[in-house]
């Protein structure tokens, strides 16, 4: 989900200069406005996610494999709600750490209209392979805020991504001289650290109503796998 961060800029100092020169208020100032504390605390809920993914798994003598694109070829679902859930614990008036967890899982049967070399294994034109495509999500992530005075909460973020990526392709294969048939399956599952760089915005609507935005950006290369998100 896209979110554009100069808008968040721009609508945090129109919020934050009617309320008061501070930039930063004491927690109990804070409390008074917001009707809450903001010392911790946690949500759970869905979060809207659209995919594009394309995979490559060589074979295990360097032989290419097939680049799949996950959508296209094997027919995974491009958009899907998850779970999600976040937490915070506040360090100071201007800075807080804070945890996200995303788990997605997606699924299909579908007929190929092109063979893949996946692994040592080669799926043919024709063949009807059941995918799976599941993962998690995991943000560590520092937050300072330029403004925090019960109103507007608005700052940069950094932190450490932990993506979990876990592929499955299945098929029914003929065994011997009768025909009987085997299932055959091949998975691939992947631990991938990327760093992490935002901006979060916060602002009061009434006491215990909030409007809440963060833009995140994954950009990096590891270990062979380009990871690039926004958030």
């Amino acid at each position: 989900m896209k979110t554009n961060p100069v808008l968040l800029i721009v609508l945090a100092v129109l919020a934050a200069v009617p309320v008061r020169a501070q930039s930063v208020v004491g927690e109990s100032e804070r409390e008074a406005l917001r009707g809450v504390p903001d010392t911790w605390g946690f949500s759970v809920g869905g979060f809207a996610q659209a995919f594009d993914s394309r995979i490559r798994l060589d074979g295990k003598y360097g032989e290419a494999g097939t680049t799949v694109d996950l959508e296209q070829d094997l027919g995974l679902p491009s958009q899907q709600d998850d779970f999600n859930l976040r937490a915070f614990y506040r360090l100071s008036d201007r800075s807080q750490l804070r945890f996200d967890f995303l788990a997605w899982n997606r699924s299909s049967t579908n007929v190929l209209e092109r063979e893949i070399r996946w692994d040592d294994t080669v799926y043919e034109v024709g063949a009807q392979v059941d995918a799976q495509g599941g993962g998690q999500m995991y943000n560590l992530i520092y937050q300072y805020s330029f403004f925090n005075n019960g109103k507007v909460n608005f700052g940069l973020d950094g932190g450490l991504s932990t993506f979990n990526f876990d592929t499955k392709l299945t098929r029914q294969v003929s065994v011997g001289e009768g025909g009987t048939g085997a299932t055959q399956t091949e998975s691939h599952t992947k631990i991938l650290p990327v760093p992490v760089l935002g901006v979060h915005f916060d602002m009061t609507l009434v006491k215990r109503l909030f409007w809440r935005a963060n833009a995140y950006i994954f950009d990096a290369s590891v270990a062979g796998y380009d990871v690039k998100l926004w958030e």
